[in-house]
């Protein structure tokens, strides 16, 4: 029979996550080249006039807009890696300083409002400013993630760090299986109706609400990524914008303030491969 659990259904873990944001991913990096320098269409290798959508444009322009969107997730990345640090010990979300979610919401609304209100200079200016922050928050939540606390008699009354603990008793959460009993028949037993002596009957009571509860919560949080991931976009884009747009840049230096952009919005992100080196290590327990 085939698998139908969340992991044999690829659609919902990359299809919808990523679909709709590529799709606005195509807009943006459209809007991004039509308002900036003439030099920035051609160092990206479109040919022909600004108004010409023929294959070879298409097809850079799903490329590019599906790199913007990837590149745009990362702080998903990072705030996924270190979800631990969300809720408090009763399971309830408490406001903080370096909350996933706020730091999201004022990012977005910040960018997008310096792009929309400010001159050309003054947004670039702020706009760095909350980028900075953004990914300050990032980093800070990757180091709190990585600090030794004790958990009680789980790890042996050894301290561990808050994402080692979660991911442990996470999986374990998840491993169990469903319970299959096994009913037999004695032979010198009176047979059941419609069965001979010496037979057997197989019945497997199977806990399927583990399985349940799982496929829920990740596809809630597939489609909200979906959202967050445009909600990203737009607000990448309103930082972009205000770069390409200022007056004193043409095609070569855009592009590089652009790339300059991304390696520091990509940096908490790089680091999220550390967090997985890590987990390796503990999960070892190699103590050399």
């Amino acid at each position: 029979m085939r698998d139908e659990t969340a992991s044999g259904r690829w659609w919902e873990n990359y299809l919808v996550r990523y679909l709709m944001p590529s799709i606005a991913g195509v807009g943006i990096v459209s809007w991004l080249i039509a308002a900036g320098p003439k030099g920035l269409r051609a160092i990206l290798f479109f040919g022909g006039s600004p108004q010409s959508l023929d294959a070879p444009t298409l097809t850079l322009l799903i490329l590019y807009g599906n790199l913007f969107c990837y590149i745009a997730s990362y702080p998903i990345l990072c705030f996924h890696a270190t979800r631990v640090l969300d809720f408090d010990q009763s399971f309830a979300w408490r406001p903080r300083a370096n909350d996933s979610y706020i730091a999201s919401a004022v990012f977005a609304v910040g960018t997008i409002a310096s792009a929309v209100f400010l001159p050309s200079d003054t947004c670039v200016f702020v706009s760095v400013i909350f980028v900075l922050w953004y990914v300050s928050v990032q980093t800070v939540r990757i180091v709190d993630v990585l600090k030794p606390k004790e958990f009680g008699k789980t790890f042996g009354g050894m301290p561990t760090t808050p994402l080692y603990a979660y991911l442990y008793m996470l999986s374990r959460r998840r491993g169990y299986r469903d319970k299959k009993t096994l009913t037999k028949s004695i032979g010198n037993q009176e047979p059941a109706s419609g069965q001979g002596a010496g037979s057997s009957e197989q019945s497997e009571v199977q806990q399927t609400w583990r399985r349940e509860v799982v496929e829920s919560y990740r596809h809630a949080r597939e489609h909200g990524n979906s959202a967050f991931i445009f909600a990203l976009e737009l607000a990448l884009a309103a930082v972009s914008y205000g770069i390409v747009r200022m007056p004193l840049l043409d095609g070569t230096k855009a592009l590089a303030a652009l790339a300059a952009l991304f390696i520091v919005w990509s940096v908490p992100a790089v680091l999220v491969h550390l967090l997985g080196q890590y987990i390796e290590r503990r999960y070892s327990r190699f103590e050399g």
